[in-house]
């Protein structure tokens, strides 16, 4: 059975709640305008996420500069999330980057390992495919390892 908008915007806010994302960083839940603004309350920015749900499935949408650069589309929901979580943990991470101006250490690897350990937070599968992308995209250097919680 399909989660209604309403049950869709509940869980990612429970989800949220574990990790301690801020609004700002959760994508948006419903059909909008895609007029070029934002479409909630938020401040306007060229790039913003929402998730809608329809009779094909949980669509994933990602608009930069008033255009669709992304859409991920699944019948099952937790694909969805899975991507819209990489996007919220991605966000977190950049933030920590900026308080944290780790000096010395390969940004990458602090990057990629916060990320994983906000991942594994939320679902431990998750962070084992975020994790596998990461290495992915790594290719000749050392792997990045899940944290240990």
């Amino acid at each position: 059975m399909a989660l209604t908008t309403k049950k869709l915007r509940a869980y990612i806010f429970e989800l949220a709640a574990l990790i301690e994302a801020p609004k700002s960083v959760l994508p948006l839940v419903g059909e909008f305008a895609r007029d070029g603004g934002s479409p909630d309350d938020r401040p306007y920015t060229d790039t913003y996420d929402y998730i809608e749900v329809n009779d094909s499935g949980y669509h994933y949408v990602i608009y930069e500069r008033t255009k669709e650069s992304s859409r991920t589309t699944s019948t099952n929901v937790d694909d969805v999330m899975y991507e819209a979580f990489v996007t919220v943990t991605s966000k977190m991470t950049s933030i920590h980057m900026q308080t944290l101006k780790a000096k010395g250490s390969d940004p990458t690897v602090t990057h990629a390992t916060y990320k994983l350990l906000l991942m594994n937070k939320l679902n431990d599968n998750w962070a084992k495919r975020l994790q596998k992308d990461i290495n992915k995209r790594r290719k000749n250097l050392p792997n990045i390892e899940l944290p240990k919680t």
